[in-house]
């Protein structure tokens, strides 16, 4: 819907999922999607450079069930997604900006027993898990393509970090094999505040050689620098000995790097 420069997008999807028997090869189970809802509202300005602002919500039931339709694992993940953004873009370059704030609750419960898995759980008489988190995090970035030559460069940097968290992970299981057995309970809390990722994407690549009239190909080398951190000063000077420091080093120079090749008709 236009109102003069600006533009009004709603957005609306359902869906639904189930699976054959065996879909989760030996697992005497499969997947079931009873509901999928995604709603989203987009609001665009249209000038020298494109605002948006955006909000899009995610509701849905992801279970697994067993063969014979018993529920072994619920649950039911809600996220939401508030955005702004603003594009420039001119004959040569593109460049856009992004911050945003994310939120998402979720909650899995279920069992494996004898009546419910008949095979796959030895050597486990039971095992339950029951898990719940709540979660928000900020998000930014930035983007920029520029064409020089026959040369596409795009570079994409920004990071994630959660500033809320709570739950817990419950854990209890019976284990029974042929030298005894034992049993297990265990309650871990969630703590992922203070947590994030920075991320560093650059990507060169020529656009669209002509092979054919209609056929055109692209290459392009991309590498992915990418830094977690958290609060268990796990980058801290102190941690970095000898033995961790090389290998985080060669995880950054290595890591992330591909080369690819598109062909689009």
């Amino acid at each position: 819907m236009h109102l003069g420069k600006f533009t009004v997008t709603p957005s609306v999807l359902y869906g639904s999922g189930t699976w054959e028997d065996g879909d989760l090869y030996a697992f005497f189970g499969k997947p079931s999607v009873p509901s999928l809802w995604l709603l989203g509202l987009s609001l665009d300005y249209k000038g020298l450079i494109t605002h948006t602002l955006g909000f899009y919500s995610l509701n849905t039931d992801l279970n697994i069930i067993d063969n014979n339709e018993e529920p072994l694992f619920t649950s039911n993940p809600d996220a939401g997604l508030l955005y702004y953004k603003a594009i420039l873009k001119n004959k040569t370059a593109h460049y856009s900006g992004l911050f945003g704030w994310f939120y998402a609750t979720a909650d899995l419960n279920g069992e494996l027993n004898t009546s419910n898995q008949p095979y796959f759980l030895f050597p486990y008489l039971f095992y339950r898990q029951s898990a719940n988190i709540k979660a928000q995090a900020l998000f930014a970035g930035f983007s920029t393509m520029q064409n020089i030559g026959i040369f596409r460069f795009n570079i994409d940097l920004g990071a994630l970090h959660f500033f809320h968290d709570r739950g817990s992970i419950d854990t209890h299981y019976r284990r029974k094999n042929l030298f005894g057995g034992d049993e297990h309970i265990a309650s871990n809390p969630v703590n992922i505040k203070g947590s994030g990722l920075g991320f560093l994407v650059i990507d060169a690549s020529i656009p669209e050689l002509p092979i054919t009239d209609k056929l055109l190909f692209t290459i392009g080398l991309q590498k992915i620098f990418a830094l977690p951190w958290s609060n268990n000063n796990l980058f801290e000077p102190n941690n970095l000995n000898s033995g961790v420091a090389p290998s985080l080093v060669k995880s950054i120079l290595l890591s992330g790097l591909s080369i690819y090749g598109v062909l689009r008709y």
